[in-house]
């Protein structure tokens, strides 16, 4: 009988280890990782205003849970006079919101440096926007007030640069999957789909996915859109009207596009500019692009059938109503920030840890009574 509750109390020792183990392991090591996608690599501003630019916070591996994103250095640029609001901190990825920079009267005209990094259970790298501050005196840039973010308008050249690529010799015969920007944007070629190009069935050819950032786009036709990142496929390095994806009949084989984005994030289809070097520069909007969405995270096409360019956009968000989206956009300046409702906060991490912590004490002090329990037993037996 002795034998037997020792075996117990070994078991219940054991126990409190692993659970305090299993404590620790979870508070170092957090739930998964996000990346911060910023709408801006760069911006501009004026001694005296400010400007504001979408970003995302999506989750990249493991499971989602809290995060609060920061920007790191905001201490040194407060000393040099320039200030970074988020109207959504804290989040389960994925999760979006609009920045605003503002730079007072006094901030010295010249580069800064910000970095965004989201911390807690699914942390990220650090994001880098270059921010160059410039005299009031010989900028233009001025902040209309606005109730809402409108789109950026330019007469610049409509620019497209390569975010991510990914590319792979396709047979006809047993079609491909690939995708970008950690599976975010994701093609499906399937079987029996070959490349019509100048008039000739290619059974293999080159395809590629491609995610670019954007620069001088404005809304779409008679919209408020607000423009975000583009897409493309491309056939043997080409991004063109001209070539087509068909059956071994000839008939249009669509591509299948999955994109991981908010509910109310559409596109609208682009070409008529030229590609090279990883940039596509000029073209502009045909038409609007017609999407499933079938939950509230994922969008699906299957009827594009050229390697174009697809424009992502979202509603630009009012004053009075909560807006969320999953693909960044790229805003002007505005004077009143829409605040974007946070998710409701899950218990983080450190409180699963509380709770193992407090389970530990209980086996500790089962094991205690039932050492106690041995130890009296014991005595009884001897006396």
């Amino acid at each position: 009988m002795k034998l037997y509750y020792r075996h117990i109390f070994y078991m219940l020792l054991f126990a409190a280890i692993v659970i305090i183990m299993q404590a620790r392991s979870s508070q170092a090591q957090g739930i998964g990782t996000s990346q911060v996608v910023l709408a801006n690599s760069t911006v501009s501003i004026s001694q005296g205003s400010s400007t504001s630019f979408y970003y995302v916070v999506k989750l990249v591996s493991g499971t989602t849970w809290g995060t609060t994103l920061g920007v790191v250095n905001s201490k040194n640029l407060s000393s040099s006079g320039i200030s970074v609001s988020l109207s959504q901190s804290y989040g389960d990825p994925t999760y979006s919101g609009v920045a605003t920079i503002k730079a007072s009267s006094l901030a010295s005209p010249g580069n800064y440096l910000v970095i965004f990094q989201a911390n807690g259970d699914d942390p990220s790298s650090p994001s880098n926007l270059t921010l160059t501050v410039l005299s009031a005196a010989s900028s233009t840039t001025s902040n209309t007030p606005s109730n809402t973010i409108t789109p950026t308008t330019s007469s610049a050249t409509p620019t497209f640069k390569t975010i991510s690529i990914a590319s792979k010799m396709v047979n006809a015969s047993s079609g491909a999957s690939l995708s970008v920007q950690s599976g975010t944007i994701r093609a499906v070629i399937k079987p029996g789909t070959y490349a019509l190009v100048n008039g000739t069935k290619e059974q293999i050819y080159n395809f590629s996915l491609i995610s670019f950032s954007i620069s001088n786009i404005a809304s779409p036709p008679n919209t408020s859109l607000i423009p975000g990142e583009a897409y493309a496929f491309a056939v043997n390095g080409r991004i063109s009207p001209s070539i087509s994806f068909v059956n071994a009949s000839g008939a249009n084989s669509p591509i299948t596009s999955y994109v991981i984005a908010g509910p109310n994030t559409t596109s609208w289809t682009w070409f008529g500019g030229n590609y090279s070097n990883g940039t596509y520069t000029g073209g502009s909007y045909k038409f609007a692009d017609t999407w499933q969405h079938p939950n509230s995270t994922t969008m699906v096409n299957t009827v594009f059938f050229k390697p174009v360019l697809w424009v992502f956009e979202s509603p630009a968000p009012s004053s009075s109503k909560t807006t969320s989206t999953g693909i960044s956009s790229n805003v002007s300046s505005v004077s009143t920030v829409t605040t974007i409702a946070p998710s409701p906060t899950p218990p983080s991490s450190s409180s699963t840890s509380t709770y193992l912590y407090v389970a530990a004490v209980i086996v500790v002090i089962i094991v205690v009574v039932a050492a106690v329990a041995l130890r009296s037993k014991g005595r009884q037996k001897t006396a």
